[in-house]
């Protein structure tokens, strides 16, 4: 029995139980049961069994090795190996114990702890943690962690965490998923982050994260953010556009939009940087620009700058700036510090002046009275406050001035309120007032 194989040519016969075996050329005999190791500088064609093989050029035999290396590409069964390096690609079989590294590509299954895969990957990988620098097709199952260098267009599954840098097109299951450019694909995680956009649908994340903007549809049980843009629809706890919205949003809870909404908003708080054109259900709502769309069901309505639609609200709406070409209707408006509680009052002419007198206290046994004076400035605006169907029911909390915990009732219907005025029948320039609560 040959204890050792060394030729600088190939060789065609079968050896067992050899203690190593080099060959200069190429295999295609079988080499069984060699003790250390067998080094094969051209190509393998039958099976090896052995602690470590080297194979300079491609193999199509089964290898059964701890270690194996091949510097071109398997097309055979690889099983029970610790460490397997393919240098191009392989189109077969490899069971590892614990890691598998192909510098080109994969077209069949591979089982192992871990998985690199330096260009693509066409075949199903089971492996705790895969990183494939090129792209894959096929479907990984298993893996705690799975790294994409380029782009995915096969089903991913993953217990902890799935990051792309190229793209996704196929679905992805995982705890936490991260793609660099855009995804296509459906994604179901508890966290996923998009560096590029979204045109496929993500279920059941608890933070979604877009840097770009989104075209599919959003399922989320906490918040998601989009740095973007969004054009369909978004179901989740929270939502935070720094951009826009042309899409409809649902949020149990709240969306903010940094940028400005065209389409309907359902949620318990809505708050706009720049302003809406689209219509808002909400218990709050907060505009810091203006809105040309509808407010229906909140309680409070804040408008930094405008609104040029319709606001309707159950308890309180703030207008700290100018209303144009829209209707208001809510049991309390804030504007420019002022509350007022309102009767029936009616100005729907230009000079058109409403006038009402309260007692704001005594001074030498005389009742002190003072008028509050409401003028309409445009033919264009209506305007009326209604309460309770009759005039003395206006009434201001004030002591000696206007007060500011005072409410009103107002519908404003069209053009823009510009000023109140108010004096007092003491007649004194000090205590006659104008007040600009419209800028």
């Amino acid at each position: 029995m040959t204890q050792i194989l060394n030729t600088s040519g190939s060789n065609s016969k079968d050896y067992f139980d050899l203690l190593s075996a080099k060959i200069g050329g190429s295999n295609t005999g079988m080499l069984l049961r060699v003790r250390d190791g067998v080094e094969i500088r051209g190509y393998n064609k039958k099976k090896i069994t052995t602690q470590k093989i080297t194979i300079g050029s491609y193999n199509e035999g089964d290898l059964e090795a701890v270690e194996v290396g091949i510097r071109g590409y398997n097309k055979g069964s690889i099983k029970k190996a610790k460490f397997i390096t393919i240098g191009s690609h392989n189109e077969g079989d490899l069971e590892a114990i614990e890691f598998v590294e192909i510098r080109g590509y994969n077209k069949k299954k591979i089982t192992t702890q871990k998985i690199t895969i330096g260009s693509y990957n066409e075949g199903d990988l089971e492996a705790v943690e895969v990183g494939i620098r090129g792209h894959n097709k096929g479907s990984i199952k298993k893996a705690k962690f799975i790294t994409i260098g380029s782009h995915n267009e096969g089903d991913l599954e993953a217990i902890e965490s799935v990051e792309i840098r190229g793209y996704n097109k196929k679905k992805i299951t995982t705890q936490k998923i991260t793609i660099g450019s855009y995804n296509e694909g459906n994604l179901e995680a508890v966290e996923v982050g998009i560096r590029g956009y979204n045109k496929g649908s993500i279920k059941k994340a608890k933070i979604i994260t877009i840097g770009s903007y989104n075209e599919g549809d959003l399922e989320a049980t906490e918040s998601v953010e989009i740095r973007g843009y969004n054009k369909k629809k978004i179901t989740t706890q929270k939502i935070t556009i720094g951009s826009y919205n042309e899409g409809d949003l649902e949020a149990t809870e709240s969306v903010e939009i940094r940028g400005y909404n065209k389409k309907k908003i359902t949620t318990q708080k809505i708050t706009i940087g720049s302003y809406n054109e689209g219509d808002l259900e909400a218990v709050e709502v907060g505009i810091r620009g203006y809105n040309k769309g509808s407010i229906k069901k909140a309680k409070i309505v804040i408008i930094g700058s405008y609104n040029a639609a319709l606001v309707k609200a159950e308890q309180q709406v703030f207008l700290s700036a100018n209303i144009r070409g829209g209707d208001v209707y809510a049991n309390e408006i804030t504007y420019a510090g002022f509350k007022i509680n309102a009767g029936i009052i009616n100005a729907m002419s230009r000079g058109d002046v409403i006038t009402h007198e309260y007692e704001v206290g005594m001074v030498n046994g005389r009742r002190l009275i003072e008028t509050l004076t409401l003028t309409c400035i445009s033919e264009k605006e209506k305007w009326e406050i209604n309460a309770q169907d009759v005039v003395n029911e206006l009434t201001i909390f004030s002591g000696g001035r206007l007060s500011k915990e005072a409410m009103l009732r107002l519908r404003y219907q069209s053009g823009e309120l510009r000023s109140i005025t108010y004096t007092n029948a003491v007649h004194s320039p000090r205590r006659s007032r104008r007040f600009w609560p419209f800028g």
